[in-house]
């Protein structure tokens, strides 16, 4: 065996290490800020919403990571500066959002939407000032189409039970097209489960887990059933409507009026369906907040109740 000096791991496995074991390494930060690699450089921005209050020329680092030449490294500088930074920093985040407006790539743009979402930033561009993103905001949120994890949901903060929470989950609660089969305080239509009192049922978290797989937990007065004809035809969807001579599905949750009728002498076999109606993915065009904000909407039956730390049960 030959001597010789240990290999130092590169900067990259050493920040990755220091941000899972939560301790600060400014020294570390500023040798990624400066890397030829772009991966390293992301870290470093990262690193700084992590340790914010360690690093010193925070603003400074920051401003160079969001000029960086790395879309992904100036969107991750966004993030930062959305997550610890002030007005200071806000304002070139906005500055640099603008400039690249036609180059961001989709999944930057649900970044960046995602982190000027937050509710402490909010103030800064609804009203079109100091920062002049209102309009950028409500395309880019238009336009979002990206899942949720239920492991990123955790960090969320829950916001109070406020008026303005409340009507902001009232705005989600349209936005997800909620209104096309419930009702919450008047707003929607009855057509799957009643949802009154659901807050009283689960906490935050496990609420948010049944919006985000609607087939964990099926209601009776919500479930599909599975037909198929004589012809090998399967007919999933929700009786509406039956005779003597045959029933009407509804097929499509969200075109509520569409129904088919299917005659009793061609049906082979009906079961319930495993599958919840609710279509999957109805929450992607939401941020977390505004997903947070629905939960507290649904949790508070659009503002009638208290919001209990109720602990899961049916």
């Amino acid at each position: 065996m030959t001597g010789g000096v240990k290999a130092e791991p590169p900067v990259t496995q050493v920040l990755q290490d220091a941000l899972a074991g939560k301790w600060p390494r400014p020294d570390l930060v500023l040798r990624a800020v400066d890397h030829s690699d772009a991966a390293q450089r992301r870290l470093a921005a990262e690193s700084l919403s992590t340790w914010w209050e360690h690093i010193p020329g925070r603003v400074s680092l920051l401003r160079r990571l969001m000029n960086d030449q790395s879309a992904d490294v100036q969107v991750s500088a966004i993030e930062t500066a959305a997550n610890r930074g002030g007005l200071e920093l806000l304002v070139l985040a906005a500055k640099v959002i603008l400039e690249r407006d036609a180059a961001w790539l989709p999944m930057e743009r649900v970044r960046i939407v995602d982190a000027m979402d937050q509710r402490h930033v909010r103030p800064y561009w609804m009203h079109g000032e100091p920062l002049p993103l209102q309009s950028w905001m409500d395309l880019a949120m238009a336009s979002r189409n990206k899942p949720h994890r239920l492991a990123s949901l955790k960090s969320q903060p829950i916001p109070p039970a406020t008026v303005d929470v409340i009507e902001s989950g009232l705005t989600s609660f349209v936005r997800a097209k909620c209104v096309l089969c419930h009702q919450v305080a008047g707003y929607g239509q009855p057509l799957g489960p009643e949802l009154r009192g659901i807050g009283q049922c689960y906490d935050h978290l496990t609420l948010l887990r049944h919006v985000l797989d609607p087939s964990l937990d099926i209601h009776d007065a919500g479930r599909a059933e599975q037909i198929v004809t004589m012809d090998d035809q399967l007919i999933v969807g929700q009786i509406v409507d039956r005779d003597d001579s045959a029933i009407w599905v509804r097929t499509q949750m969200t075109r509520p009026a569409e129904r088919r009728r299917i005659e009793r002498g061609q049906i082979r076999s009906r079961r319930p369906s495993p599958v919840s109606p609710m279509p999957v993915g109805l929450t992607d065009r939401l941020t977390p907040t505004q997903l947070a904000e629905l939960a507290v909407f649904l949790r508070t039956d659009g503002g009638e109740r208290v919001m209990l730390d109720a602990e899961p049960h049916h």
